[in-house]
């Protein structure tokens, strides 16, 4: 994974390359999540620029979901780990690239825990915006842009991180005092452990996603997500809750799995 986010461009971009060739139907964008809604990390500066000239040179559209943009937090566990860019940042020009081939997207769903308002941002071409126009509560817009002016912004941006910090370090200490694997993650709402390390199929792994829905601890299986973690027993995890919440989760976690999570040593 470090690799995936590290100084890979020239082989992300062969890649990418090589998918839109074999592509059975043509292809018109490349989307990417930055920050990686599934690995928790920032794309490095480079490879969103060598992301935007491969779709110049394919002459397709770069699309950008960056609903996780303001989740980053402090983890002594990645080293040096990339600063969130956005691609509405890059030099377009220097690179020699067409400016409406970019569109970002962003909403306040995952940022600032509103779910509930159905609200996403999209910056763009003209046209595309009209054809994804449509129309949205009063109370949704009154809402986010009561949010988003409040001179208590950075200040609730910062209060996130460290919230998002503290509970991280929690939950990773949890997993840790019992050997059990996990991916760092530095950005985000959720991590990635593997509670079920004897799990051989995946028949093995949903009956511990089973067993923890019936005690009340709802978490997803790891072979929903593709590119995540390799293996069988994986689970993603949320720990963008409650502490009081997070602790009696975890607590329900160690008494239902118990020695089974513990990877061997």
């Amino acid at each position: 994974m470090s690799g995936f986010f590290g100084n890979s461009t020239a082989r992300l971009k062969s890649i990418l390359a090589a998918a839109i060739d074999q592509s059975p139907c043509r292809i018109r964008a490349l989307i990417l999540t930055n920050p990686h809604k599934t690995l928790g990390r920032c794309f490095p500066q480079e490879v969103l620029e060598g992301c935007l000239e491969l779709c110049q040179q394919r002459a397709i559209h770069l699309i950008s979901d960056e609903e996780y943009a303001l989740t980053e937090f402090s983890c002594a566990e990645v080293s040096a780990p990339a600063p969130f860019i956005s691609v509405l940042s890059l030099n377009t020009r220097a690179l020699k690239c067409d400016r409406s081939r970019v569109h970002t997207m962003w909403s306040i769903g995952k940022d600032f825990g509103a779910s509930g308002f159905r609200l996403v941002s999209y910056l763009g071409t003209s046209r595309l915006e009209a054809s994804l126009y449509s129309r949205i509560s009063t109370s949704s817009a009154v809402f986010t842009k009561t949010l988003l002016s409040s001179p208590t912004l950075p200040f609730l941006i910062a209060l996130n991180s460290a919230r998002l910090a503290e509970a991280y370090i929690y939950i990773t200490d949890f997993f840790t005092r019992r050997n059990i694997r996990y991916v760092p993650v530095s950005t985000g709402l959720n991590i990635f452990a593997r509670l079920a390390p004897e799990a051989s199929t995946w028949v093995d792994e949903d009956a511990m996603i089973d067993r923890l829905r019936e005690v009340g601890v709802l978490v997803t299986g790891g072979r929903q997500y593709h590119g995540g973690p390799q293996g069988k027993g994986w689970a993603r995890l949320s720990f963008s809750v409650e502490p009081r919440k997070l602790h009696e989760a975890l607590e329900r976690i160690d008494l239902t799995l118990g020695k089974a999570m513990c990877s061997p040593t």
